[in-house]
């Protein structure tokens, strides 16, 4: 979709914010929450023997939503603008900086690994967001703002989370109960502004059957 735009930059820039926060409204809390309970999401995906790698699956989870919404649709935006090379480039970067940093930080235990692996992936968005600016003039500042509402309602999200793992924690089906919870404060607090209703409404249309409008969103 985006490389029949590549000629409209206005239309291209407008399309790639717009899919950019439905996603972001998907993944933010789901990165947030898989980092607040991976103890109960380690236990129930691979079992009690695998407790000591839910650090690991925390940290990916967050460093993983942040990936996919500020570094991945980068890639996408070079290689519809017909700029692969530049992605490939990007790649080599990442690549010359991450694999030093996992040899060393792997010597110095399991945890370090982790977390040096999810500020190599922070590394990366860097990057990509350089070059997008550069290349395409897509402004990290913009792709912020227009990410705010998802970025607040998970941080209340998050709290709540918290809270509950902090005086309700302990029990498996508490903690269900508070990740549900937890996702409804996200969802009514994305619904209080005018952004958030949009993206769900475009979100809840590209799930449920329907027709494509103008921009290629499902609707009724």
């Amino acid at each position: 979709a985006l490389s029949r735009l590549q000629h409209d930059r206005e239309e291209f820039h407008r399309y790639f914010y717009k899919f950019q926060s439905c996603v972001g409204f998907c993944v933010f809390p789901l990165g947030m929450m898989l980092l607040l309970y991976r103890a109960d999401i380690t236990f129930l995906a691979l079992g009690d023997q695998w407790s000591e790698a839910a650090i690991m699956m925390g940290v990916w989870g967050l460093s993983t939503s942040l990936n996919i919404v500020f570094s991945n649709f980068c890639s996408e935006a070079f290689r519809s603008l017909g700029l692969p090379r530049v992605s490939f480039f990007s790649q080599c970067l990442y690549l010359a900086i991450m694999i030093p940093s996992l040899f060393f930080a792997a010597q110095n235990g399991f945890v370090c690994l982790v977390i040096v692996h999810a500020l190599t992936r922070l590394v990366q968005i860097a990057i990509n967001q350089i070059l997008v600016w550069r290349y395409a003039k897509i402004s990290f500042a913009k792709e912020v703002s227009g990410l705010s509402t998802f970025l607040f309602a998970t941080v209340l999200s998050s709290l709540t989370a918290l809270c509950q793992l902090h005086f309700l924690g302990g029990s498996l089906i508490l903690d269900i109960i508070g990740f549900v919870v937890s996702m409804g404060v996200y969802i009514g607090v994305c619904r209080l502004s005018t952004a958030g209703k949009s993206v769900i409404k475009d979100v809840g249309s590209i799930i449920l059957p329907g027709r494509r409008n103008n921009d290629g969103i499902i609707s009724e």
